[in-house]
């Protein structure tokens, strides 16, 4: 976990971005729609080294550590911008959580419409 000393350190690192930014920022966190499309980055891409067990196993825990330290940032900094989005844009850290719950079930949409059409293909 993050000592609570470095998140007492911690500067907010936000920068500036453009009304595009900020607009798709209000449509995936404000509005809750993300959009399809868009190829992920390589160093995220499933590489299926890990089973389903030790997938769901590192998430549970990844989303228990977010929390945590999430809760505490909070308490650091409330309502400021703490860290930018690569595509986005600066985020709180209530729109970072947004953002992950949204992106999360983006993703398991595409899960069930993958299992769908393998169902659909054994017909």
């Amino acid at each position: 976990l993050i000592p609570t000393e470095k998140i007492k350190n911690y500067l907010p690192r936000a920068r500036h971005f453009s009304l595009g930014n900020r607009f798709w920022t209000f449509v995936i966190v404000g509005l809750g729609y993300f959009p399809r499309g868009r190829q992920a980055p390589t160093h995220v891409l499933p590489t299926g080294q890990m089973d389903l067990p030790e997938v769901v196993a590192r998430a549970k825990h990844d989303l228990a550590r977010l929390d945590e330290v999430a809760m505490r940032v909070r308490e650091r900094f409330g309502t400021v911008k703490i860290l930018d989005h690569p595509i986005l844009g600066a985020f709180t850290i209530d729109q970072w959580l947004r953002f992950h719950a949204i992106h999360t079930r983006h993703h398991e949409k595409q899960i069930q419409a993958l299992r769908r059409g393998a169902v659909e293909g054994v017909r």
